[in-house]
């Protein structure tokens, strides 16, 4: 969602290591991502359980990792 919705705003300092592409990604990549991780080899419970936050106290904020 970070890399969706910053695009070229991403300030990859901000965040882990390898986990923000420069210059964001486009609604094809966000897709093709997506539909890699629902058809993963995974149960049913692990995929409705597998929720990651957006922003939060543990992560860079989403207003720091696009520079404001």
């Amino acid at each position: 969602m970070r890399e969706l919705a910053g695009g070229r705003h991403l300030d990859a300092a901000h965040a882990h290591p390898g986990s923000l592409r420069a210059r964001g990604i486009d609604a094809g990549e966000f897709a093709r991502r997506v539909d890699a991780l629902f058809g993963a080899d995974k149960a049913a419970w692990q995929l409705e359980h597998q929720v990651n936050f957006v922003d939060g106290h543990d992560v860079a904020r989403f207003v720091t990792v696009v520079g404001g």
